[in-house]
């Protein structure tokens, strides 16, 4: 009886599997376009979002150090790093994210069209559990604060 109600089980599932997926076929043929990241990896300092943004990326990754309690300081990869790169470029974390709201707002000057995705790589090693908490509650607030401008 069990080998009976599980082949069942696994025939619904087969066949919403296979319904499913034709769902998804039908809708991948409406828009056929694929998204394509150019990332530029550690862009630590302001002049380097205008360099590699010019250079044709439209994705900005970028290092977040913190302090001993969690508080997000700086823009900073630090040594070892990628080959032929500078491991010590950085900027004050704050001006940072205001100059990426800078480069993500229509109608601002600095404004990027290009640039469709920021992401951050926390550097959170080495901290306590508590230090951790903090820094997330930190970087949400600046980010709310400098790039949203609470809007």
């Amino acid at each position: 009886m069990m080998g009976l109600r599980s082949l069942l089980c696994y025939t619904v599932l087969l066949l919403l599997q296979i319904v499913c997926a034709q769902d998804v076929v039908q809708e991948a043929d409406k828009d056929v376009r694929r998204p394509i990241w150019n990332v530029a990896h550690m862009v630590n300092a302001l002049y380097q979002a205008d360099y590699y943004l010019d250079m044709g990326a439209n994705s900005l990754e970028f290092d977040v150090a913190f302090d001993w309690e969690g508080t997000a300081k700086y823009t900073f990869h630090g040594i070892p790093c990628d080959c032929f790169r500078s491991c010590v470029r950085y900027e004050r974390f704050v001006p940072f994210i205001d100059y990426m709201r800078q480069l993500t707002t229509p109608g601002h000057p600095n404004f990027r069209e290009n640039l469709v995705l920021l992401f951050m790589d926390l550097k959170i090693h080495g901290l306590t559990p508590a230090a951790k908490l903090r820094a997330g509650v930190d970087v949400a607030t600046k980010l709310l604060n400098y790039y949203w401008e609470r809007g």
